[in-house]
């Protein structure tokens, strides 16, 4: 007989875009806690942060996105909302990871790290390329 966790089975929880501008911890509404819940249950919780997290400290990268496009950031302190979330991995290689050019990027992910959330970027690619 095999108990849960020896089966080897993996819980997965996948979402989609992530731009979160707000505290979400706030919400009390039943079926948001139910969602949250489930991020909470699985092994893995991932989503892709559409956003780059910083308090605009670094000037908008004027080439990002073909020029005069959006600048997506959000306040530092909701990368540790989506951990309160449940979210243990996080993408950040996306269309406004440059909006702030190569220290917004890696300031987001000095603040991805504060939060203790795992990510997949593009960190080794663009050290090799700034060293």
């Amino acid at each position: 007989m095999l108990f849960e966790h020896q089966s080897g089975d993996i819980l997965m929880a996948l979402t989609g875009e992530s731009l979160i501008t707000r505290r979400i911890s706030a919400g009390r509404e039943p079926r948001f806690l139910s969602l949250i819940q489930m991020l909470r249950d699985a092994d893995v919780a991932f989503t892709n942060a559409e956003c780059v997290f910083q308090d605009y400290e670094d000037s908008p990268n004027p080439v990002a996105g073909g020029g005069g496009g959006t600048y997506m950031a959000s306040p530092p302190y909701c990368a540790e909302e989506l951990r309160w979330a449940g979210v243990k991995i996080v993408a950040t290689a996306n269309n406004h990871a440059a909006d702030f050019g190569i220290d917004g990027i890696l300031k987001n992910l000095r603040y991805l790290d504060a939060a203790g959330l795992q990510r997949v970027s593009p960190e080794a690619r663009l050290r090799a390329r700034i060293e």
